[in-house]
């Protein structure tokens, strides 16, 4: 079995994109500048686990064995990241330039695009499950594993 990278860092910029959408979705409703600082970071720092992601991706998809159905996603889901990272750096730059000078409609625009980009990390992330749970995509098989072997001696019921 192949060791894989990109399970280590592909929560990071998943869980910092949806913290800053849901702070911005609160800022918006409140005017609140510290909120904008706290939203400012979560970009910034989903930007830095994003070369990480996106690098360890690229290296997993180079090193596990994969037919053709799990190419396909996997084309499509480099593509995504890649635009994901693209977005996220414009609203990170957007933010550090605007911050305080911000109007409520050039914030609502702000707003819609990072949950934009919310959306489309949470389908990046059905297609990386999909790779993985439904095609098997850089796992050993369940009916070779010492897991099964295991269940095999011991029943038990979920």
């Amino acid at each position: 079995m192949v060791n894989t990278f990109h399970p280590l860092f592909v929560h990071f910029p998943i869980a910092l994109l949806i913290v800053s959408g849901i702070i911005a979705l609160i800022d918006l409703l409140k005017g609140n500048e510290q909120l904008k600082k706290i939203i400012l970071w979560n970009l910034i720092f989903a930007l830095i686990s994003f070369i990480f992601t996106i690098s360890s991706g690229f290296f997993d998809a180079n090193a596990i064995p994969h037919n053709e159905t799990i190419h396909k996603i996997m084309e499509v889901h480099e593509k995504i990241g890649i635009l994901l990272f693209a977005i996220t750096f414009i609203l990170t730059m957007w933010l550090i330039i605007r911050i305080s000078k911000m109007t409520k409609l050039e914030n609502l625009l702000f707003v819609i695009l990072l949950w934009f980009a919310m959306a489309l990390v949470s389908y990046n992330g059905y297609l990386g499950g999909k790779m993985v749970y439904e095609n098997g995509a850089g796992i050993k098989p369940m009916q070779n594993s010492f897991i099964l072997q295991e269940a095999e001696k011991h029943e038990h019921e979920h």
